[in-house]
């Protein structure tokens, strides 16, 4: 399941893919940031963070394929550069 994306070749069903591997990094994101704040243990976190660091992967990946296998105009691509710097700049937080 891990890079199952890697096998599918439609861009639309990339995009649904990427909607929920995004939906899945924010919840784990937020669990994080739950768990930053009322300072759960350091052993806690570190058992957490590879769940997070690999739904990140995941979307990330998921992303990539996404944009190159999509006919995207110079916008569009522009665009999928910003989403990723924004996830890239989301897992940075935790």
């Amino acid at each position: 399941m891990e890079d199952d994306f890697m096998n599918e070749n439609d861009p639309r069903n990339l995009f649904v893919l990427r909607t929920t591997a995004k939906r899945t990094h924010t919840t784990l994101l937020n669990r994080a940031r739950a768990m930053l704040s009322r300072e759960a243990s350091h052993q806690e976190f570190a058992a957490f963070t590879p769940r997070l660091n690999q739904a990140h992967t995941r979307l990330v990946g998921i992303n990539q394929r996404y944009v190159q296998l999509a006919d995207l105009s110079d916008a569009e691509q522009h665009t999928a550069e910003l989403y990723l710097q924004a996830i890239n700049n989301q897992q940075l937080t935790c």
